[in-house]
């Protein structure tokens, strides 16, 4: 009886001593699995690794297993479940009803803001600029980077064909997909669905501004050009006295350059080549709204452009490496402000104008809006001052 009573107590000992050794490797094991919680950005668009991959998975099948048996990746599986619950959010969605802008707290990370559809081109990055929205200091930026990093640079010098028909949507198309990858293409153009004519999504960005900001720009560049394209003086279709005439006068006498119809202008452009798109309502700014969120992997703001250069240094580094410091320079050196429309009067719009326009503009600043706490989120989740 004491012999066994020996071998219990050597037991017990036996027992204690190998879970002391044990714990602090379970303790390292939980500390480690807790790390990963935090943002994890190995899915950002332009990492290194997965530049030039094809995945031909479809967003609503297999959440497991991709077409050739490959695992798919945290990011695919929640686009999977995001384009789900866009589907039953559209079933459920009356015509004419807005689209409810995104509410900040929702997105806790950056997987879900950031997660493109799985079959993308990220070899391939598309800017389909808006006019008027701070493209040159980008395309600057842009050209300096092709050189020093080795990346094909194209420059469309189609600056009107904003709208195409789909024999030229799939020309502009071929255009694209057939350049040496890595590759950035810039256009005027409304938003092209790729898959339309079969081929992968490119990595689509953009920058916007606030639609009245935008519009004043545009209505005096028209007249006047700038320090650089002064020959628009010579292009302007119009009197001398509609030329000099104000952005308040345009739009108090109701003039048709400030109507809806002509200053319906950013929305299109992430809508798309549907005719619909054409036409401000509910539908144009849903669509719009879901190609910005779901098909941009990002879209900047021009009032703060510095931040955006900075979000596009991580997101796409190959192409916008040290983009910040490229801006800080030509802010140094004036040469923004020759890029600037010239203005016959430096004074704002007037209360009065801006309330009237901001009622014209309903949709665009709806957009806007969207898009601006889609950034802040961003911004924010990156640590971005």
């Amino acid at each position: 009886m004491m012999r066994c009573n020996c071998l219990c107590r050597k037991h017990r000992l036996h027992t204690i001593l190998f879970l002391l050794i044990l714990l602090p490797f379970l303790v390292g094991v939980g500390i480690l699995l807790r790390s990963h919680n935090g943002i994890d950005l190995s899915h950002v668009h332009g990492n290194e690794k997965r530049e030039g991959t094809r995945r031909d998975l479809k967003p609503w099948g297999n959440l497991e297993r991709g077409n050739e048996g490959d695992v798919v990746s945290a990011s695919d599986v929640q686009f999977a479940k995001q384009w789900e619950k866009s589907q039953e959010t559209e079933a459920n969605v009356k015509a004419g009803d807005v689209t409810k802008r995104p509410d900040k707290k929702e997105s806790k990370s950056l997987d879900d803001l950031l997660a493109l559809p799985p079959d993308v081109d990220d070899s391939l990055v598309v800017y389909n600029r808006v006019p008027k929205c701070g493209s040159r200091s980008v395309l600057w930026i842009v050209r300096k980077n092709a050189k020093k990093f080795g990346f094909k640079y194209k420059h469309s010098m189609e600056f009107w064909k904003f709208r195409q028909n789909e024999k030229d949507q799939e020309k502009t198309v071929r255009e694209i997909v057939n350049l040496p990858r890595p590759a950035l293409f810039d256009m005027h153009v409304h938003f092209l669905n790729f898959t339309k004519f079969g081929e992968l999504r490119p990595v689509y960005f953009n920058i916007i501004r606030d639609p009245i900001s935008r519009l004043v720009s545009s209505y005096y560049f028209n007249r006047f050009g700038d320090s650089i394209n002064k020959y628009m003086v010579s292009k302007f279709k119009g009197t001398d006295e509609e030329r000099n005439q104000t952005f308040d006068e345009c739009v108090l006498l109701n003039k048709t350059e400030c109507q809806l119809g002509r200053a319906f202008y950013i929305v299109p452009f992430f809508c798309g080549q549907d005719a619909r798109c054409r036409e401000p309502s509910q539908w144009t700014l849903r669509e719009a709204i879901r190609n910005a969120l779901n098909e941009y992997v990002f879209v900047g703001i021009l009032e703060e452009m510095n931040a955006s250069m900075k979000i596009l240094e991580v997101l796409l580094p190959r192409y916008f490496q040290g983009a910040s410091k490229y801006l800080e320079y030509l802010e140094t050196q004036g040469a923004q402000q020759n890029m600037h429309a010239i203005k016959k009067s430096e004074a704002p719009p007037s209360e009065k104008v801006v309330e009237i326009m901001k009622k014209r503009l309903a949709i665009e600043y709806e957009f806007y809006n969207t898009i601006r706490d889609r950034f802040s989120v961003i911004k924010e989740q990156l640590g971005i001052s």
